[in-house]
């Protein structure tokens, strides 16, 4: 995803107060350690925190104990990737929201839009090879097929500051 940047002639402030917030809005929720995200279980479709996660959400000190992510949702093709990223709200509660999940290649991927007042806690990968369509919430993450990569964001991640 390449770097942008809004820009329309303005005789007001107005593009400058919306790149500061967006500016405020990346950079104000943090993730001060990793979840440590796994697989749930053995043949498991869901993803786990093992470690409780301490974060600050919309200036909010939210702790959060090790849980299951909410189940996927979406279908990825074979030879096809897709991402799903786990986000924490101050209230405790974890959302689970796919991004692209038909890219060819890496490459491809887009992450989908996190709304204000969520922090990103980080994402997982999935890379389904050969055999059938990987159907979140039903297929198993550590299916011979798949490859599923596990990253923890334990810092200030939004990836929607790459377009201010």
């Amino acid at each position: 995803m390449a770097k942008s940047m809004a820009y329309t002639e303005s005789t007001s402030n107005e593009n400058l107060r919306a790149l500061l917030l967006k500016f405020q809005t990346a950079f104000c929720d943090f993730v001060f350690n990793s979840g440590a995200l796994a697989i749930k279980t053995s043949s498991s479709a869901l993803a786990k925190t093992v470690n409780t996660i301490n974060a600050l959400v919309d200036g909010v000190l939210v702790q959060k104990a090790a849980a299951d992510m909410a189940a996927l949702s979406g279908t990825i093709a074979t030879g096809k990737k897709g991402i799903f990223v786990f986000t924490l709200k101050a209230d405790g509660t974890l959302t689970t929201r796919a991004g692209t999940l038909t890219a060819s290649a890496l490459s491809g991927i887009s992450f989908p839009t996190i709304p204000a007042g969520e922090v990103v806690i980080g994402f997982i990968i999935v890379e389904n090879a050969t055999g059938s369509d990987f159907v979140g919430g039903t297929t198993a993450l550590d299916t011979a097929s798949l490859t599923v990569t596990y990253v923890n964001t334990p810092f200030p991640f939004n990836p929607a500051i790459v377009s201010l």
